[in-house]
């Protein structure tokens, strides 16, 4: 579970060669830096989601397996 986590989020983190040597060459510095700023929280939010996606799943899936020993 937390390899294909880890792949994924590798993935998702790499960002495309073509389009971020386009925008420094066309912007000023300030705003390429406001740029990467602005990937970097988006990045943390997503990192943020998807743990609390897996905690959520973890938890439902401990839940459910707590009710079916109960039941047994």
């Amino acid at each position: 579970m937390s390899s294909t986590l880890l792949s994924f989020l590798a993935k998702t983190q790499t960002p495309k060669p073509g389009r971020t040597s386009q925008n420094v060459l066309r912007n000023r510095p300030e705003i390429v830096r406001s740029a990467r700023r602005g990937i970097r929280r988006k990045r943390t939010l997503n990192t943020l989601t998807l743990w609390g996606l897996q905690v959520m799943i973890c938890s439902g899936v401990h839940r459910q397996w707590k009710r079916s020993s109960s039941l047994k």
